[in-house]
Protein backbone atom coordinates (compact mmCIF):
# COMPACT_ATOMS: atom_id res chain seq x y z
CA UNK A 1 0.00 0.00 0.00
CA UNK A 2 1.48 3.33 -0.96
CA UNK A 3 0.83 6.54 0.90
CA UNK A 4 -1.22 8.95 -1.22
CA UNK A 5 0.51 12.08 -2.47
CA UNK A 6 -1.62 14.78 -0.92
CA UNK A 7 0.38 17.69 -2.21
CA UNK A 8 -0.88 17.33 -5.75
CA UNK A 9 -4.44 18.34 -6.43
CA UNK A 10 -5.46 18.40 -2.77
CA UNK A 11 -9.06 19.41 -2.23
CA UNK A 12 -11.16 19.97 0.85
CA UNK A 13 -13.08 16.77 0.32
CA UNK A 14 -15.79 18.77 -1.41
CA UNK A 15 -13.77 19.68 -4.49
CA UNK A 16 -12.38 22.99 -3.20
CA UNK A 17 -8.64 23.58 -3.73
CA UNK A 18 -6.78 23.38 -0.43
CA UNK A 19 -3.22 23.79 0.71
CA UNK A 20 -2.20 21.11 3.20
CA UNK A 21 -0.61 23.81 5.39
CA UNK A 22 -3.92 25.72 5.66
CA UNK A 23 -6.61 23.08 6.14
CA UNK A 24 -9.17 25.52 7.55
CA UNK A 25 -9.64 27.42 4.31
CA UNK A 26 -13.35 26.60 4.15
CA UNK A 27 -16.13 26.88 6.70
CA UNK A 28 -18.01 24.06 8.36
CA UNK A 29 -21.21 25.50 6.88
CA UNK A 30 -19.79 25.41 3.33
CA UNK A 31 -18.79 21.79 3.91
CA UNK A 32 -22.24 20.95 5.31
CA UNK A 33 -23.99 22.58 2.35
CA UNK A 34 -22.35 20.06 0.00
CA UNK A 35 -23.46 16.96 1.90
CA UNK A 36 -26.40 15.38 0.04
CA UNK A 37 -27.59 12.70 2.48
CA UNK A 38 -29.63 13.76 5.55
CA UNK A 39 -28.08 11.09 7.80
CA UNK A 40 -24.57 12.20 6.92
CA UNK A 41 -25.49 15.89 7.33
CA UNK A 42 -26.96 15.17 10.78
CA UNK A 43 -23.79 13.37 11.80
CA UNK A 44 -21.67 16.31 10.63
CA UNK A 45 -23.89 18.69 12.62
CA UNK A 46 -23.24 16.52 15.70
CA UNK A 47 -19.48 16.76 15.06
CA UNK A 48 -19.69 20.57 14.74
CA UNK A 49 -21.66 20.75 18.00
CA UNK A 50 -19.24 18.66 20.06
CA UNK A 51 -16.07 20.27 18.74
CA UNK A 52 -17.28 23.73 19.77
CA UNK A 53 -14.49 26.15 18.81
CA UNK A 54 -11.81 23.48 18.76
CA UNK A 55 -10.47 22.09 15.47
CA UNK A 56 -11.83 18.64 16.38
CA UNK A 57 -13.52 17.01 19.37
CA UNK A 58 -11.84 14.49 21.62
CA UNK A 59 -12.47 10.77 21.28
CA UNK A 60 -14.31 11.00 24.62
CA UNK A 61 -16.93 13.23 22.94
CA UNK A 62 -18.17 10.24 20.94
CA UNK A 63 -20.53 8.26 23.15
CA UNK A 64 -21.94 5.25 21.29
CA UNK A 65 -25.06 5.46 23.47
CA UNK A 66 -25.89 8.74 21.72
CA UNK A 67 -25.75 7.05 18.30
CA UNK A 68 -27.48 3.70 18.91
CA UNK A 69 -29.51 3.88 15.69
CA UNK A 70 -26.39 4.63 13.64
CA UNK A 71 -23.85 2.20 15.09
CA UNK A 72 -24.27 -0.36 12.32
CA UNK A 73 -23.01 2.26 9.84
CA UNK A 74 -20.18 3.73 11.93
CA UNK A 75 -16.50 2.86 12.03
CA UNK A 76 -13.84 4.05 14.45
CA UNK A 77 -10.34 3.94 13.02
CA UNK A 78 -7.16 4.23 15.08
CA UNK A 79 -4.48 6.14 13.19
CA UNK A 80 -0.74 5.62 12.92
CA UNK A 81 2.21 7.21 11.15
CA UNK A 82 1.66 4.94 8.15
CA UNK A 83 -1.66 4.43 6.38
CA UNK A 84 -1.21 0.67 6.25
CA UNK A 85 -1.04 0.65 10.07
CA UNK A 86 -4.42 2.34 10.56
CA UNK A 87 -6.76 -0.15 12.26
CA UNK A 88 -10.52 -0.53 12.42
CA UNK A 89 -11.26 -0.44 16.17
CA UNK A 90 -14.99 -0.68 15.42
CA UNK A 91 -16.62 -1.58 12.10
CA UNK A 92 -20.42 -1.52 12.10
CA UNK A 93 -22.32 -4.70 11.29
CA UNK A 94 -24.19 -3.20 8.33
CA UNK A 95 -20.90 -2.07 6.86
CA UNK A 96 -19.44 -5.55 7.27
CA UNK A 97 -22.52 -6.99 5.56
CA UNK A 98 -22.43 -4.46 2.71
CA UNK A 99 -18.68 -4.74 2.12
CA UNK A 100 -18.68 -8.51 2.46
CA UNK A 101 -16.12 -8.82 5.24
CA UNK A 102 -15.70 -8.27 8.96
CA UNK A 103 -13.10 -5.55 9.56
CA UNK A 104 -13.10 -5.17 13.36
CA UNK A 105 -9.47 -5.23 14.46
CA UNK A 106 -8.12 -5.29 10.89
CA UNK A 107 -5.26 -3.08 9.85
CA UNK A 108 -5.64 -1.34 6.51
CA UNK A 109 -2.80 -3.47 5.14
CA UNK A 110 -4.98 -6.57 5.79
CA UNK A 111 -7.90 -5.37 3.68
CA UNK A 112 -8.14 -6.83 0.20
CA UNK A 113 -8.08 -4.19 -2.51
CA UNK A 114 -11.42 -3.38 -4.10
CA UNK A 115 -12.51 -1.33 -7.10
CA UNK A 116 -12.02 2.15 -5.53
CA UNK A 117 -9.52 1.15 -2.84
CA UNK A 118 -6.97 3.91 -3.48
CA UNK A 119 -9.61 6.64 -3.51
CA UNK A 120 -11.13 5.37 -0.26
CA UNK A 121 -7.77 5.08 1.49
CA UNK A 122 -6.79 8.56 0.34
CA UNK A 123 -9.78 9.97 2.23
CA UNK A 124 -8.59 8.49 5.52
CA UNK A 125 -5.04 9.69 4.90
CA UNK A 126 -6.29 13.18 4.05
CA UNK A 127 -8.17 13.44 7.37
CA UNK A 128 -5.07 12.26 9.22
CA UNK A 129 -2.77 14.76 7.49
CA UNK A 130 -5.08 17.79 7.57
CA UNK A 131 -7.23 17.27 10.66
CA UNK A 132 -10.31 18.16 8.58
CA UNK A 133 -13.39 16.14 7.64
CA UNK A 134 -13.69 14.38 4.30
CA UNK A 135 -16.92 13.59 2.45
CA UNK A 136 -17.08 10.97 -0.28
CA UNK A 137 -20.00 9.66 -2.28
CA UNK A 138 -19.96 6.89 -4.84
CA UNK A 139 -23.15 6.00 -6.67
CA UNK A 140 -21.90 3.11 -8.77
CA UNK A 141 -20.10 0.18 -7.22
CA UNK A 142 -19.39 -3.23 -8.72
CA UNK A 143 -22.17 -5.76 -9.12
CA UNK A 144 -20.79 -8.10 -6.46
CA UNK A 145 -21.73 -5.65 -3.70
CA UNK A 146 -25.13 -5.56 -2.00
CA UNK A 147 -25.50 -1.82 -2.58
CA UNK A 148 -25.49 0.53 -5.57
CA UNK A 149 -23.21 2.99 -3.84
CA UNK A 150 -22.62 4.77 -0.59
CA UNK A 151 -21.72 8.06 1.04
CA UNK A 152 -19.11 8.39 3.73
CA UNK A 153 -18.14 11.17 6.10
CA UNK A 154 -14.80 10.96 7.89
CA UNK A 155 -14.21 13.24 10.88
CA UNK A 156 -11.12 13.52 13.09
CA UNK A 157 -11.21 12.81 16.82
CA UNK A 158 -8.36 13.80 19.07
CA UNK A 159 -6.98 11.38 21.63
CA UNK A 160 -5.81 12.13 25.16
CA UNK A 161 -2.30 12.90 23.93
CA UNK A 162 -3.40 15.31 21.18
CA UNK A 163 -0.75 17.75 20.07
CA UNK A 164 -2.99 20.00 18.03
CA UNK A 165 -5.37 19.43 15.12
CA UNK A 166 -3.01 17.57 12.81
CA UNK A 167 -2.64 13.80 12.99
CA UNK A 168 -5.77 12.94 14.97
CA UNK A 169 -5.51 9.72 16.94
CA UNK A 170 -8.89 8.52 15.65
CA UNK A 171 -11.07 8.93 12.59
CA UNK A 172 -14.78 8.40 12.96
CA UNK A 173 -16.59 7.30 9.79
CA UNK A 174 -20.33 7.52 9.16
CA UNK A 175 -21.66 5.62 6.14
CA UNK A 176 -25.01 5.42 4.41
CA UNK A 177 -25.73 2.94 1.65
CA UNK A 178 -27.83 3.34 -1.49
CA UNK A 179 -29.81 0.18 -2.22
CA UNK A 180 -29.78 -1.51 -5.56
CA UNK A 181 -32.97 -1.20 -7.54
CA UNK A 182 -34.35 -4.68 -7.86
CA UNK A 183 -36.42 -5.28 -11.01
CA UNK A 184 -39.95 -6.28 -10.22
CA UNK A 185 -41.35 -9.58 -11.43
CA UNK A 186 -43.80 -9.13 -14.31
CA UNK A 187 -47.38 -8.88 -13.17
CA UNK A 188 -50.19 -10.52 -15.12
CA UNK A 189 -53.23 -8.23 -15.00
CA UNK A 190 -55.55 -10.78 -16.71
Amino acid sequence: MSTPNLNSGLTSGCGEPMNIQTPYAFSDQAFLDRIQEPQIADFFRWWITVKLDDPAPSRAAFDPADHVNELTEIALVGTADRLEDFVFRVHGSRMSQQFGEERNGKRFSEIEAFENFDEVMEGYWRVYKTGRPHYFTQRVVSSDRLHAGYARLLVPLLGPDAKGPFHPEFILARFTFFPKLVPLDPVDFN
